[in-house]
C-alpha cells in the first residue's frame, strides 16, 4: 500500500486489514491504522517523519519501521526484529 498522503482506516470489521504475508506500507503522511480487527503476519511501514499507529488483533513481528511517532498495539505477541526503529 502506497500513499502520497496521509492514510486512515474505518473502525468496522469490514474495514480491516488481514492478510498471510507482510503488510507494507508507504507514506508521505501520516499512517493511522488502528481498527482492532486488522491481523496481518508481519509489518512494514516507511514514512518517515511522520506519525505511525497500528493495532493488531494477533500476533505479529515488525520488520520495519520509519517515522516520528510510532504506537504499535498488539493483541498477541509482538516480535521487532533488531535495527528495525529508524527514526526521522
Amino acid at each position: 500500500l502506497t500513499a502520497g498522503g496521509a492514510i486512515t482506516q474505518g473502525v468496522t470489521p469490514a474495514d480491516a486489514i488481514t492478510a498471510a504475508f507482510t503488510l507494507t506500507v508507504g507514506s508521505t503522511g501520516n499512517v493511522t491504522l488502528t481498527n482492532s480487527a486488522n491481523d496481518t503476519p508481519s509489518l512494514r511501514i516507511i514514512a518517515p517523519g511522520k506519525v505511525i499507529a497500528y493495532t493488531d488483533a494477533g500476533d505479529f513481528v515488525v520488520n520495519g519501521l520509519q517515522g516520528s511517532a510510532i504506537t504499535l498495539v498488539a493483541g498477541g505477541e509482538m516480535d521487532v526484529h533488531p535495527h528495525t526503529f529508524r527514526q526521522g
